[in-house]
């Protein structure tokens, strides 16, 4: 599934990947905890900062493993039925678990946008047990708004994951990646108008 950042799933890697530049100190950190021990990741940071272009050329580097990308609405999507929620989410996250595939939420804050109190679905608890023992791997991106009221809701299953803040690029960085984009595009989509230097 594609998200709003560019993150693409199920190993749907394009040949070549697209560049990420300026950020290999950021993609060897996420590279040495999803090659670890299972655990989650949170990628913390701004509206574009780049956070999905991380989890795409960490899997593109990683083509071995499996990356199942998903979404707090995919996941409940025409589930009615009392429990039938929590049963597909406890059958993805078992599969999952099998498999030893990654999790990947482009949008890891709408776990928590409902109220419980008030009827919501509470996604976050139902994956909890599963991430806080350490049985599947998991990659979040959320903004530092949406992490605060993520750890307002389930200080537990945030506490037990890692985090990598992910800034946005200073000025020279922002050039170089606009310059690598424009001759990525030029080379993969020779059809859509080009960026002349």
């Amino acid at each position: 599934r594609g998200g709003r950042g560019s993150a693409p799933s199920r190993n749907e890697i394009p040949d070549p990947p697209p560049p990420c530049v300026g950020r290999d100190t950021l993609l060897g950190d996420l590279g040495r905890i999803l090659d670890g021990p299972r655990r989650g990741v949170l990628l913390v940071g701004d509206e574009a900062a780049g956070k999905s272009a991380l989890v795409t050329a960490w899997a593109a580097s990683h083509s071995q493993r499996q990356i199942w990308a998903t979404s707090a609405a995919e996941l409940v999507a025409g589930a009615s039925g009392l429990g039938e929620w929590q049963a597909r989410i406890a059958a993805v996250l078992a599969a999952a678990e099998t498999v030893d595939a990654v999790l990947y939420f482009d949008d890891f804050g709408a776990l928590f946008a409902d109220r419980p109190s008030e009827g919501g679905i509470e996604l976050g608890a139902a994956m909890r047990r599963h991430v806080v023992d350490g049985r599947v791997r998991v990659i979040g991106e959320l903004t530092s708004v949406a992490l605060d009221r993520a750890e307002r809701r389930d200080v537990s299953l945030i506490g037990s994951m890692l985090r990598v803040n992910v800034p946005a690029t200073d000025l020279p960085t922002t050039v170089r990646a606009c310059e690598a984009w424009a001759a990525y595009w030029a080379r993969t989509q020779p059809g859509r108008p080009q960026i002349a230097p």
